[in-house]
């Protein structure tokens, strides 16, 4: 196949139930490493699973998280730079959606499925991660009661320090995009309508953000250009300044 080819796999077998979904694939060191997906007879029933890729075909399927009291959905994975592979997803704790993560250490056994913050009242959704130094970050969309922001949090390799507000009120959808300098974290305002993007330091704080208006839905790509940053959206592009 030429560099850049797509090529069609086959499923991964050991097949536990009728319906498969939102299949994840991940990425070691510029190569496929395995594959995420949620299976179960119905969404509120889905299991989180994976199997690794040996090259050649899939090893075992394995779970990560079996079914809980309701629905399990917004799978995120990146491969740490110790080689262990991270999970974030979102899961419904029979109160309120929670962002919950496992890990999969380098003998290929998973942590039990945990919290990334502290319980609370309100649901938590949409998940993204980055590898970070030693560790990664981790961003999600949480209700404070009133309004939806975005909170970021990092893992350092052991453990997550506690989250920290990153967006304003009203802020949803966070992505990280790592082929910068630095990761830069993507994410969608509602007031006023448009996209920010924010430079992070390795605690996940904030150094410096700059914001665009505009109701594209899909996140935008951005470059970095001359102290410029450029948002594009396929051929559309604004332009604007770090604050």
């Amino acid at each position: 196949e030429g560099a850049g080819a797509a090529v069609e796999l086959p499923e991964p077998g050991d097949r536990i139930a009728p319906r498969r979904a939102e299949p994840l694939p991940v990425v070691a060191a510029g190569d496929l490493a395995g594959l995420f997906w949620l299976e179960g007879d119905t969404p509120r029933s889905f299991s989180v699973r994976y199997a690794p890729w040996r090259g050649d075909g899939w090893g075992a399927a394995e779970t990560v998280s079996p079914p809980g009291p309701g629905s399990q959905l917004a799978l995120a994975a990146a491969t740490l730079r110790d080689g262990r592979l991270m999970l974030v997803w979102s899961a419904f704790d029979g109160q309120d959606d929670e962002i919950l993560y496992a890990l999969r250490g380098r003998d290929g056994k998973w942590s039990a499925a945990a919290r990334v913050d502290a319980d609370d009242a309100w649901p938590d959704i949409t998940p993204a991660i980055v590898a970070a130094d030693e560790g990664a970050l981790v961003a999600w969309s949480g209700f404070d009661g009133d309004q939806y922001r975005v909170y970021v949090a990092r893992f350092d390799g052991e453990r997550f320090r506690p989250a920290r507000a990153v967006g304003s009120a009203g802020t949803v959808f966070p992505t990280f995009q790592a082929d910068a300098a630095e990761p830069l974290l993507v994410y969608r305002n509602a007031k006023p309508r448009g996209w920010t993007v924010a430079e992070l330091d390795r605690s996940g704080a904030p150094r410096r953000s700059a914001f665009v208006a505009g109701d594209e839905r899909e996140a935008p790509h951005v470059e970095r250009d001359a102290g410029a940053l450029r948002f594009r959206w396929g051929a559309s592009e604004r332009a604007a300044r770090w604050q």
